[in-house]
């Protein structure tokens, strides 16, 4: 949240880690709490800081290459980050009929698009598996949940319309 710090995170962590270790699957999660927004971060503008969670995330996951999926969690302002920084941990799969902007692309006529949009769309199953069509930083994603995120009232790209008191 705003001006948050990963401390506000602890108990979250431990009650994750206790059950996990309940279950006997202690050595199969990984609990991060981002640490590139805290205190006057989270103020700079919901784009910068999105950037900042993405470049941190995929750094977390060229240190640990065995991670494959990931559930991610944020409360308040840290859930508009979460949902800014989304669109650059995204990595569609790899397709060649598909363009830089994953647009439909028409094989016949390279760099032209084909008249259709895509329309791939997730399926549903209870394996989790094939339910996204893409990975979040070489990662299945598999939850998203935000905590009093004020995502309706989100207006525009710049800066949080809310904090423009605080200047």
């Amino acid at each position: 949240g705003i001006m948050g710090s990963t401390r506000d995170w602890e108990y979250v962590e431990q009650v994750l880690l206790s059950e996990c270790e309940k279950r006997g699957r202690q050595h199969d999660i990984l609990v991060h709490a981002s640490a590139v927004n805290q205190k006057i971060q989270s103020l700079w503008g919901l784009d910068r800081a999105g950037a900042r969670l993405a470049q941190e995330v995929q750094k977390l996951k060229d240190q640990n290459p065995s991670l494959k999926s990931i559930s991610v969690v944020g409360h308040s302002l840290g859930g508009l980050i979460v949902r800014a920084a989304l669109p650059q941990m995204l990595h569609p799969p790899h397709d060649t009929t598909r363009d830089g902007n994953n647009r439909q692309t028409n094989p016949e006529h390279p760099g032209s698009l084909a008249a259709a949009p895509n329309s791939e769309k997730p399926t549903s199953g209870g394996t989790g598996e094939g339910r996204f069509p893409g990975q979040l930083c070489g990662m299945q994603p598999l939850h998203l949940l935000t905590m009093s995120s004020p995502h309706l009232g989100l207006r525009g790209r710049g800066l949080c319309p809310l904090l423009s008191w605080l200047w």
